[in-house]
């Protein structure tokens, strides 16, 4: 019989707000986040869910989210173990640094080698491997996860053939629901609880749409003049636009530009501009001071 994962994004924390890159690096749940793991607790007693199990990442922020958000839907915070292989990506030398600093190609799965972070597919597998491992535990017919939005967009993109459902939002307590069966991961759902008392969460990298919220925001992964305005939903978070273009692609787009127009996309300076003309060679007056003696003072 199949079993049910419910995998679930951590709430909003202090570098996201600050538009840092934060994969095994970690930074604390700000306010908004805080209310964002309660209600999505709320949201899961409202739909009556209850969880044989419950993972959480080895990262703070994960942590605090599982425990407040159990709390707030079963009155007081589940048991749940810390797992390793439940973390986000390594961005490597990006950790920490401001996300407009990552200019990423068309190879964008790899671009984060270079730099002592982990390769997408790879962060996939490990991740894959760690859920496979928990699912295949007896008596895990319902389990709840907390994770990282990078790793589960990513892990959502290997099973996409088998998904029911489109990603249309991306928003931090993002919960995906998940048919588990030999191996098999089929998603069957996602939704977030009604956030439209805390403040809006707006698109990353990742996303493929933009998701509907209150005001705007910096987004979770972005540079702050790539942050799309989004309206509010009155029930919860949903898409407002679909298809806008991930900002990896959109910086594809712009080098490929430069490279047409005969600029460099490695340092955006033009390669075609004309030569300046030597320029004259400059006569310096001669100076009408008579040239020092070479001569040597006889000693007193």
């Amino acid at each position: 019989m199949p079993k049910t994962l419910y995998i679930m994004r951590h709430g909003e924390t202090l570098f996201n707000v600050q538009g840092k890159t934060q994969g095994w690096c970690d930074s604390p749940l700000t306010a908004r986040g805080i209310e964002q793991a309660r209600l999505t607790g709320k949201e899961f007693a409202r739909r009556g869910l209850t969880f044989d199990h419950a993972y959480s990442s080895t990262s703070e922020r994960c942590n605090d989210t599982i425990e407040l958000a159990t709390e707030a839907a079963f009155g007081a915070p589940m048991p749940y173990e810390r797992r390793k292989g439940l973390k986000e990506l390594n961005f490597g030398a990006f950790e920490g640094k401001d996300q407009c600093l990552e200019l990423h190609d068309e190879n964008f799965g790899e671009f984060y080698v270079a730099f002592g972070g982990e390769r997408h597919s790879d962060a996939t597998a490990r991740f894959e491997a760690d859920l496979i491992e928990i699912m295949e535990r007896p008596d895990h017919q319902s389990v709840l996860v907390c994770s990282h939005g990078g790793i589960a967009i990513n892990f959502y993109e290997k099973w996409k053939d088998f998904a029911r459902v489109p990603v249309t939002i991306f928003s931090n307590c993002l919960t995906y629901v998940y048919e588990y069966d030999a191996g098999t991961f089929v998603c069957t759902d996602m939704f977030v609880a009604d956030l439209s008392s805390s403040a809006p969460v707006c698109p990353s990298r990742y996303a493929s749409s933009t998701p509907a919220c209150a005001a705007p925001s910096k987004p979770w992964h972005a540079s702050s003049t790539s942050c799309v305005t989004a309206r509010r939903s009155s029930t919860r978070v949903a898409s407002s636009r679909a298809g806008a273009t991930p900002l990896s692609q959109s910086w594809v787009a712009i080098r490929r530009s430069l490279r047409e127009t005969g600029s460099s996309s490695d340092r955006f300076a033009s390669t075609t501009s004309t030569p300046r003309p030597p320029s004259a060679p400059v006569t310096r007056p001669t100076s009408s001071r008579a040239a020092p003696s070479t001569a040597c003072a006889p000693k007193a």
